[in-house]
């Protein structure tokens, strides 16, 4: 697992390491250079299976990692700003994403389940199986409109799409 995401902020590029580490690229092709990491306690030593670079007032970066968990880090001072923790994430390389809006945090999750958080307090608003018991690889918010779609994995896997059934608060 190596994953790897493209943020606006100093024109950089973020990778990860299976052992937890983030590393934050500046410049583009031949002129990249490390500028940070964050090596921080709660994700130290885990594998990181996806990160998603989140556009907004202080940018942030979204990590989901194979300990069950979620993490938002501010960009500006690196800093951890919110943990999502109920998901299960154990073995496969499973995707998260932020909705547009920035008020919802929305992942897939290795027991059908496909879970929203509140990125404010960190507290899970629903939880909706998806069907066949299928890991849930991918989420995806679209860009405008208050809708987000999941997928499945396997045998039984399930694309559905939901319209305005969640709300943040």
């Amino acid at each position: 697992l190596s994953p790897v995401c493209l943020g606006s902020l100093r024109r950089a590029a973020i990778a990860s390491q299976n052992n937890g580490i983030v590393v934050i690229y500046k410049g583009w092709l031949k002129r990249m250079t490390c500028i940070q990491k964050i090596e921080h306690k709660e994700i130290l030593g885990d594998p990181i299976c996806d990160l998603r670079y989140v556009p907004a007032v202080i940018p942030q970066l979204l990590v989901y990692c194979q300990d069950n968990a979620l993490y938002i880090f501010g960009l500006k001072r690196y800093e951890l700003r919110q943990k999502f923790t109920g998901a299960a994430c154990a073995t496969h390389a499973l995707k998260a994403e932020v909705s547009p809006d920035g008020k919802i945090v929305t992942a897939g999750s290795e027991d059908g389940m496909l879970r929203f958080w509140n990125t404010k307090n960190g507290r899970i608003i629903s939880q909706i199986p998806v069907g066949h018991n299928a890991h849930i690889v991918d989420v995806s918010w679209h860009p405008t409109e208050h809708m987000v779609a999941a997928v499945g994995f396997g045998h039984f896997a399930t694309l559905r799409v939901w319209d305005n059934t969640i709300e943040s608060d």
